[in-house]
């Protein structure tokens, strides 16, 4: 059950628990597919189906394994709809992550783009993929 939370928690990632912050994203590198975004990652990209559930869905969703560790893909049409679904997203991430005893989460951004670790409770994890990306990582507590 705690994985399936987890892995669930991966998928709100995108949610900051404060309030109207947008998860303090400074921009970053940016991407023009989800496809470039898991090449530099060095996986195999299996898209998704973009889900509205927050009113700004990407443009483009989808998983892949990195060395062996799951990853889910975000790409956002710009920054202000990457920050828009940060904001929509705050409250229900947290709210969910809370419900299963889970009092952070990381994962990694950038201009238009974020990577949730399925381990979103591994910062360094989410540091690494941050570097590699020319991103930012960031660890939201709720």
């Amino acid at each position: 059950m705690r994985r399936t939370a987890l892995a669930l928690a991966a998928a709100l990632t995108l949610a900051s628990c404060g309030g109207d912050d947008d998860g303090g994203l400074g921009g970053g590198t940016s991407f023009d597919s989800a496809d470039d975004i898991a090449a530099e990652l060095g996986c195999d990209f299996q898209p998704g189906e973009p889900d509205n559930t927050f009113g700004t869905a990407p443009e483009e969703t989808g998983d892949c394994d990195v060395d062996g560790d799951a990853v889910s893909i975000d790409l956002y049409e710009d920054d202000e709809h990457l920050r828009q679904a940060l904001r929509q997203a705050s409250t229900i991430g947290c709210g969910f992550a809370q419900a299963f005893g889970i009092d952070q989460f990381s994962y990694a951004a950038g201009a238009n783009w974020s990577v949730s670790p399925e381990d979103n409770l591994d910062e360094d994890f989410a540091a690494e993929i941050a570097d590699q990306l020319g991103g930012e990582a960031q660890t939201v507590e709720c």
